[in-house]
Order: structure tokens, then C-alpha cells, then sequence
């Protein structure tokens, strides 16, 4: 079924506190997806919540399966682009529970003996940072950071993970 764009039904959130879910994306190719995935846009700046001053993302907004969600794009590759936008959403949602980086994985062709293929879904319950480095009296040395995931997230992926052929 197409998604219904224009349902008076779904009602906005002008209150920024009240979306929960944010989601970013690298490219444009990615955001497409995403946005193919609304159940329903806000386009309209009346239905749009007001963002912090110096917030310079380009935001949409819309509901996946009664979710009301903020997506944001990089506009490209990089950490320091990918900070700068996840700390603009962070200071305009600060509430949101769950925030999801979204995108093509182009780093990892196989999963142990598992070929990926474009269409795969990969989750993970953590995340490793390598590109932070210090200077010391030998030179540069990269440490690596571990994150762990929130624990909504690490038991939703047990459940999904429990489902699998």
C-alpha cells in the first residue's frame, strides 16, 4: 500500500521534545530510502517544529508505523560532517530515545563466511570508533573506543536475531 501523504488524520509535532526518533543518513541515495519508508511527510512549515538557533540541518519529518520521526542528511562522507549534524539534532530533539544512522555500508563485503549483498540488513549491539587518536611522546596512536548499544536497542536485536533462519 502507498503511503498516504495527505491524511489529515496524523497530526504534526510542533513540540521538538516530542519526536523520539531521529535518523541520519550520508547520502542522498539513502535519505530517498528513508523518506520512501514515511508513512506520512510534514511538509508544511506550519506542521514543522521550530529548531535551535545555529541548527544548520535541512530536516524532514514524518511517521513510520504511528513514529513520529526527524531525519536529517550529511550531504556526504565524513566524521566531522556526521558530528556536526548529529550534534545540531541533538541540541533542536533532545529527547529522542533512539537515533539511527542509516545508510549504505560499503566497508564490509562479508559477515564471517556470509557475502553481503545490497538490500542486507546489518545491525549491530555495538559500535567501534577507530579514528580517534592521541599524540604522545613516540608519535600519533589510535585508540580504539567501544559504545555500547542502549539496552531497547541490544534486546530488540536479541528478539530480531532470534528470528532468523
Amino acid at each position: 500500500m502507498a503511503p498516504d501523504h495527505t491524511s489529515s488524520k496524523v497530526k504534526p509535532l510542533l513540540n521538538p521534545d516530542l519526536y523520539k526518533i531521529g535518523i541520519i543518513c550520508a547520502l542522498g541515495k539513502e535519505t530517498n530510502a528513508v523518506q520512501a519508508s514515511f508513512d506520512h511527510f510534514f511538509l508544511e512549515p506550519d506542521e514543522r517544529p521550530k529548531t535551535v538557533q545555529g541548527d544548520n540541518n535541512s530536516y524532514s519529518f514524518g511517521t513510520i508505523c504511528g513514529h513520529h520521526v526527524v531525519l536529517a542528511g550529511i550531504g556526504g562522507v565524513g566524521n566531522v560532517q556526521a558530528t556536526d549534524v548529529a550534534k545540531d539534532m541533538d541540541r533542536s530533539f533532545q529527547h529522542l530515545g533512539l537515533c539511527l544512522v542509516v545508510g549504505i555500508c560499503g566497508i564490509a563485503p562479508k559477515i564471517g563466511e556470509k557475502d553481503m549483498f545490497l538490500g542486507d540488513i546489518v545491525m549491530s549491539n555495538e559500535v567501534i570508533y577507530y579514528t580517534k587518536e592521541k599524540l604522545h611522546p613516540t608519535g600519533h596512536k589510535t585508540e580504539n573506543m567501544l559504545a555500547k548499544a542502549p539496552k531497547a536497542v541490544t534486546r530488540g536485536f536479541e528478539q530480531l536475531s532470534s528470528h532468523q533462519p
